[in-house]
């Protein structure tokens, strides 16, 4: 088994992988399907991680251009359609208001702590 640590140090690493491979791929339509997966990795290491409000609103304030670009109905392959209906919902949710997004995570931390 292996165990995965979501720290602020992971997130910053893989939010300057990220923006780097959103750079290279920004004007390529034949890829929104790995955009889209990109955007949902992201989301789950930010979900996970354990971080300070102004953090949250710094990385939130980097991903909303990618939030609100993030096609609906895509479809991740390798997901069931419940979790693709559940994601789609939550990703236009995330490029709304920061201040629910992080009342969201906050709340998601509590339900998976007990």
């Amino acid at each position: 088994s292996t165990c995965q640590i979501f720290s602020k140090s992971l997130l910053q690493k893989q939010l300057r992988g990220f923006l780097k491979i959103m750079d290279l791929l920004k004007d390529e339509t034949k890829y929104d399907t790995l955009k889209s997966e990109l955007i949902i990795d992201m989301t789950k290491i930010y979900m996970y991680a354990d971080i300070e409000k102004d953090c949250q609103n710094k990385f939130l304030n980097i991903m909303k251009p990618f939030y609100k670009d993030y096609k609906i109905g895509t479809k991740v392959n390798t997901a069931s359609l419940a979790f693709n209906l559940v994601i789609n919902i939550f990703i236009k949710i995330f490029s709304l208001n920061n201040n629910l997004v992080i009342f969201i995570k906050n709340l998601f931390l509590r339900i998976k702590r007990n």
